[in-house]
């Protein structure tokens, strides 16, 4: 625990605390809705629905996994378990992503591409969600 609060820090832990012991029912609604976040940063980051479920280990498709766990999760308020059913990959998995997103930096050059696409996806979806710091 001492490790991860001093990798991640004491907020992010707690953020993850929260998400994780969630438990929710989720509805249809939610799932079509995740869907269709889904297919919105995968249109913006020009990746196929099938590639985003596939197996095959690209950047791109990490990135992508990682904005939608994130944003699914601030729209929605799914726990990790409910995203990981969504997206077909284990908590852990859904974990990983989502704080490799957490964690882009505005001042790395790569980082900043990433957080401004995040920026245009949730300006021209009009998502009512606090996203990261800019």
């Amino acid at each position: 625990m001492d490790k991860t609060i001093q990798v991640i820090g004491t907020e992010k832990l707690l953020e993850i605390l929260k998400y994780s012991r969630l438990s929710t029912a989720m509805t249809e609604d939610q799932i079509n809705r995740s869907l269709e976040i889904i297919k919105v940063v995968c249109e913006e980051f020009n990746i196929s629905l099938s590639e985003f479920f596939n197996n095959n280990r690209k950047t791109g498709r990490r990135i992508t996994i990682g904005i939608s766990a994130y944003l699914i999760q601030k729209e929605m308020n799914l726990n990790n378990s409910d995203i990981s059913y969504i997206l077909k990959k284990s908590d852990e998995a859904v974990s990983l992503y989502k704080q490799e997103i957490i964690r882009l930096n505005s001042n790395h050059p790569q980082d900043r591409q990433v957080l401004e696409k995040i920026k245009k996806i949730s300006e021209t979806n009009n998502y009512h969600i606090n996203l990261i710091r800019f």
